[in-house]
């Protein structure tokens, strides 16, 4: 990898100011905290920066990254002001519950970042070390952000009410200009990986493919999706700050995303697919699936885009996917818009048919039954649903951990979730990337490797480029 320089300003200035803002409003407050401790966002502008270098430049640390899909909306979180970690099977209901009792009395623009395992509904016996630290649920407030919407950038620092007193300002304010004043000069030099790993290898997924091809002819399921795992071994420790930098560079409509819970370890991401964004009662999803790869050429491009559009095989793919979100969102809304037919998705390495819905929910529908009934979706578990996740845990010999799960915030009155695919598992020196093909009738296991081999070229083209 070559070298990756990466600088920010105006932080310190920033920080100074949100200081001071902060120690005023310690020394005003009349009123004793409360035993239910409330949320308090203090802001301030910031002229110029570049998030990822400031996380970079303190890898190591707690830290969160989202970047929404059309780029308006970005977020860098360090430390942890709050955090709700579950390590046995979810409750999505329970999980809400308790993010929105949180935020009840939140001042200000206040979310919670994280998500949930691909399985996290059932728990896994088998979780793999580098996953244990996200659990089966994990959502964080950072302490403090760097947040840019379509008014410019902002610093700012979450505090709970009861830590409103001179002895915890001062702990906040002390770790507010230790981040804000180390030099965020990062680099990465060209590091070197030892052979790459693949789990399945190519013999063992021919025949997992045949295997649930046979599982399909029998009427066990319609679909089903199966990931495999590529692992690589760098020389040194690697900083998935900076990989996520390389692989914003590189992105185009989609989702990034970046969860670190500890010094060793970090999921990252940059994902096309939504679960589906809710503003208040407004909601927007989509299905994505059935894939071509891009051309070399406009010609090509378009060819393979023809292919895409009249493959038997892709439609009956995608069609499962469309049927399930609207089956779910038909129970959950009012009012259901659908987009007329698949349109193509174009992305940098990949083109994908896309269906699209907006609708308005009914009164009562919140987060949790969103999650519980669309999560999985048939373009990362199967159809039905039931018989596809119990074939996974029988054919897949790895923990998916993190990845397909639902990824995203969740804000008083909004939340966005992603589907966590397109991507890696940073653990020390070791990077595993993940990605998955739907099988159906008349996909072939050649076929099903050669699409996985195209969806992560673009991450290990990011990763390995010089």
């Amino acid at each position: 990898m070559t070298q990756a320089s990466l600088r920010q300003s105006g932080i310190q200035q920033a920080s100074e100011r949100l200081i001071a803002i902060l120690r005023d409003a310690c020394n005003s407050q009349s009123e004793p905290a409360t035993e239910t401790a409330s949320i308090l966002r203090f802001e301030t502008s910031v002229d110029t920066c570049n998030p990822l270098a400031w996380l970079a430049a303190h890898n190591g640390q707690p830290a969160i990254y989202w970047r929404d899909r059309d780029g308006i909306c970005e977020t860098a979180g360090l430390e942890v002001a709050d955090v709700i970690t579950v390590s046995e099977s979810v409750d999505f209901s329970r999980v809400m519950s308790d993010i929105h009792a949180r935020l009840r009395n939140a001042t200000g623009t206040v979310r919670y970042f994280g998500g949930f395992r691909f399985d996290a509904p059932h728990g896994s016996d088998n979780c793999h070390e580098a996953w244990q630290p996200f659990g089966t649920a994990r959502f964080v407030l950072p302490r403090f952000e760097l947040t840019r919407n379509q008014a410019g950038w902002k610093l700012a620092c979450n505090v709970l009410s009861d830590e409103m007193n001179r002895e915890s300002v001062d702990k906040i304010a002390l770790l507010l200009e230790n981040v804000a004043s180390t030099s965020a000069q990062v680099s990465l030099q060209n590091s070197a990986f030892g052979k790459r790993h693949d789990n399945p290898g190519k013999e063992q997924w021919n025949r997992t493919i045949q295997s649930a091809l046979d599982m399909l002819a029998e009427g066990q399921t319609s679909k089903i999706v199966l990931a495999r795992q590529s692992g690589m071994e760098f020389t040194s420790q690697l900083n998935p700050w900076v990989l996520l930098q390389r692989l914003r560079d590189a992105s185009v409509r989609c989702s990034l995303f970046g969860i670190q819970p500890d010094r060793q370890t970090a999921c990252i991401g940059a994902t096309p697919e939504r679960l589906y964004r809710r503003n208040g009662n407004l909601i927007e999803s989509e299905a994505v699936a059935g894939t071509r790869p891009r051309g070399d050429n406009e010609a090509h491009d378009i060819e393979l885009q023809n292919a895409l559009c009249h493959s038997d095989k892709d439609i009956r793919e995608h069609r499962f996917v469309v049927d399930s979100l609207r089956d779910s969102l038909e129970t959950f809304c009012s009012k259901l818009n659908m987009s007329n037919g698949p349109e193509i998705l174009k992305l940098a390495s990949v083109q994908h048919l896309r269906t699209t819905f907006s609708g308005q929910l009914k009164e009562g529908i919140g987060d949790a039954e969103l999650l519980a009934s669309l999560h999985p979706t048939p373009a990362v578990g199967g159809y039905p649903k039931e018989n596809a996740r119990r074939e996974i845990s029988r054919l897949e010999h790895f923990d998916r951990g993190w990845y397909s799960g639902p990824i995203g915030w969740v804000s008083t009155n909004a939340a966005e979730f992603a589907v966590a695919i397109r991507s890696g598992l940073v653990h020390n020196n070791r990077l595993t990337l993940f990605s998955g093909a739907g099988i159906v009738e008349g996909s072939t296991p050649d076929n099903e490797w050669d699409e996985i081999e195209t969806k992560m070229s673009h991450f290990l083209k990011a990763v390995t480029d010089s």
